[in-house]
């Protein structure tokens, strides 16, 4: 089988790896041929023609059949089978089938009864063996290993302590240490492990179902691991015991007396403890914070536990309060502290070492998925900082564009233009808006609010008004031809006043527009006798007759 090479993508789901072994035929088999194959001297030869072939069909045939098909591979296979139905016809096979599984359907219940699973559709199975399977399987191996290891750790400490001791069937440990070391110091990590552990993700188990053949032949756990697990237990108790006799062998504590055998059995339980929660820590692929709070709880409660027992007097009644005060010496010691790191590196150092090397020159198909997979990890976090980090350099980048709907799609008219007033446009357009002064500000604000934005409304004019409206259009041509600019100006400025004072009576203008009035008419006031004179002769020789038909139109 190729490894996968370092950085590029495992197998895909079309490689030749992923194709069940054996040449590339099948056998169809309906119920009366079958009949004949399942006799007592036939069957081994179908059993054997069938453990050839790729896929074996059988169709038309009866309860009692499919029952005898999976005996026939139960009995004489070292294999797990499984039968799948939906009816009732196939309550004999489930039952047979090491694992059954019923599917809820359209013809009853009876399968979903007599199965151990059961679900609502076929394509189920999928995920059930590929996923769920493999994670069980995978969880059940770990358990089991670190089951062996923990305890063979703790039981044959014990053992080599019997030789120094003259085999007077003395323990090691503390009573009350022996009591609760399966109970409160190692059993909630491994029992967390085997619920929730994930060496890989769904994803993964689904993309590459050929992982799920280790647990098929056996892998991940048998003779060979279950041998391994002894000797990495032994390896951890005579860690344990040596190094702690060879620190504590002729030496003293710093107040002057020697290590007692309470001492002794207290500093070698730490290290046990210490030891067996960190390698169960190695062997975790999936953190969450509950192995977090099961793994470091359960040494933390060694240093809080066993302290506070040791300074209650009257516990060890049998024992004549022999530990009584022990752990207050012990963890007050620094040849305890550094014992505790010294077996810890001694014990741990060469699995991790080891596990190194053999991902390095010879990685399994699990390896190379779970390094792509952290990979990929890798590189999506890159990907999301990269991205974050080039949103900062460019702010309007992370600005979310609008959606520009045409008008003539949009179901709504906007009348926002319509709605506020005039703004500082003529600033923003200039260039000066950003750096404009606080009297910049304050010129436009007051420009804004004296601009008369309203729209006058349309009233019924007076007798005097038509007759002034009728005569402008002559007053103004005779003045441009007979005074010139000055007295243009002039009549313009006497218009506008007109037509404002008509108007502003029935609009109640604003007290700004009135002041504006009255600076127009003292204008008009200073102007020379002989313009006014000349506005007036204009006015009285071409009026007249227009007058005279704007009353006769009034009345």
């Amino acid at each position: 089988m190729e490894m996968i090479e370092r950085g590029e993508s495992p197998p895909q789901n079309d490689d030749p790896m992923m194709e069940p072994p054996g040449p590339p035929f099948g056998i169809v088999l309906n119920g009366h041929s079958l009949r004949h194959a399942l006799k007592e001297d036939m069957e081994l030869l179908l059993l054997d023609t069938a453990s050839q072939c790729k896929a074996v069909i059988c169709c038309r045939v009866t309860p009692l059949q499919k029952k005898r098909v999976v005996d026939l591979v139960k009995h004489h296979k070292s294999a797990v089978t499984l039968a799948i139905g939906d009816g009732a016809n196939d309550v004999g096979m489930i039952k047979a089938a090491h694992i059954g599984i019923g599917i809820s359907g359209v013809e009853g219940q009876q399968a979903v009864l007599a199965s151990d699973y059961s679900f609502g559709q076929f394509r189920y199975l999928e995920r059930l063996l590929l996923v769920h399977g493999r994670w069980s399987y995978h969880r059940m191996t770990l358990f089991l290993k670190y089951f062996f290891y923990k305890n063979f750790a703790f039981a044959f400490s014990q053992f080599i302590f019997a030789f120094f001791c003259g085999f007077t069937a003395q323990t090691l440990y503390d009573p009350t240490f022996i009591a609760v070391y399966n109970v409160i110091y190692t059993s909630l990590p491994v029992i967390v492990l085997g619920i929730l552990d994930q060496d890989v993700t769904e994803k993964s188990c689904l993309k590459f179902p050929t992982l799920y053949i280790a647990g098929q032949q056996n892998k991940q756990f048998n003779a060979f691991i279950f041998v391994l697990s002894l000797i990495r237990g032994i390896a951890v108790a005579f860690t344990v015991f040596f190094v702690l006799f060879g620190i504590v062998y002729l030496n003293v504590y710093e107040e002057g007396y020697e290590w007692d055998y309470q001492s002794f059995s207290y500093a070698a339980s730490g290290a046990l403890v210490i030891i067996v929660n960190l390698q169960i820590a190695l062997d975790t692929n999936y953190w969450n914070p509950a192995i977090h709070i099961v793994i470091w709880g359960s040494i933390l409660s060694w240093l809080v536990v066993p302290p506070i027992l040791s300074n209650i007097l009257g516990l060890y009644v049998l024992d004549a309060a022999t530990y009584w005060g022990v752990a207050n010496e012990v963890l007050a010691s620094s040849q305890f502290w550094f014992y505790w790191i010294l077996a810890t590196a001694v014990a741990l150092l060469p699995i991790i070492a080891m596990r190194v090397l053999i991902l390095q020159f010879k990685p399994t198909l699990l390896d190379d998925v779970r390094l792509w997979e952290t990979t990929k990890r890798q590189k999506e976090l890159f990907d999301k900082v990269k991205k974050q980090f080039a949103t900062k350099e460019s702010p309007e980048s992370s600005v979310t564009p609008r959606l520009r709907v045409p008008l003539h799609v949009a179901p709504w008219r906007s009348s926002y233009a319509f709605a506020h007033e005039e703004g500082f446009g003529n600033l923003i357009v200039s260039g000066r808006y950003l750096g404009a002064s606080e009297s910049d500000v304050k010129k436009e604000r007051d420009r804004r609010a004296n601009t008369w934005m309203r729209r006058p409304k349309a009233k019924k004019s007076s007798k005097f008004g038509s007759l002034v409206h009728a005569s402008l259009p002559a007053a103004t041509a005779v003045i441009t031809s007979s005074l010139g600019k000055k007295a243009l100006d002039t009549v313009e400025i006497a218009v506008n006043e007109e037509e404002v004072l008509i108007k502003g009576k029935d609009d109640n203008v604003d007290e700004e527009r009135e002041r504006k009035e009255d600076e127009q008419e003292s204008q008009v006031e200073q102007m020379d006798s002989t313009d006014k004179d000349a506005i007036l002769d204009t006015k009285t020789s071409t009026v007249p007759e227009q007058s005279l038909e704007t009353e006769e139109t009034a009345m």
